[in-house]
């Protein structure tokens, strides 16, 4: 069985208009799901936020960044490094990566 770890990402170039989680393909948190002994790929998130939305939001509009551990608890209901999809605060999109499901 994989192992597999997730945490908190925050779009820190989201405009001001967007605060929460409402718009699911264009939101300021999201939830990311990767192999325990993978590295986050930032890069790749940006690309799959920006095909999902079918390039009509710029590349640039989105940076994810690690959330400051305050909100992640604010949000997610979850301390540092507990952060789970399950049973969270808030409804936030997941995203979970590419060799996670297909594996399942």
């Amino acid at each position: 069985m994989q192992k597999h770890r997730s945490g908190l990402l925050v779009n820190t170039q989201a405009p001001s208009s967007i605060i929460d989680c409402s718009d699911r393909n264009n939101s300021k948190y999201y939830v990311v799901v990767v192999q325990y002994a993978a590295r986050f790929n930032a890069e790749a998130v940006k690309n799959f936020l920006y095909t999902l939305n079918d390039g009509k939001i710029a590349k640039k509009k989105f940076n994810m960044r690690l959330a400051p551990e305050e909100i992640s608890a604010k949000l997610t209901g979850y301390e540092h490094n507990a952060v789970t999809c399950i049973g969270m605060r808030t409804d936030i999109p997941i995203i979970v990566a590419n060799a996670i499901s297909a594996s399942l």
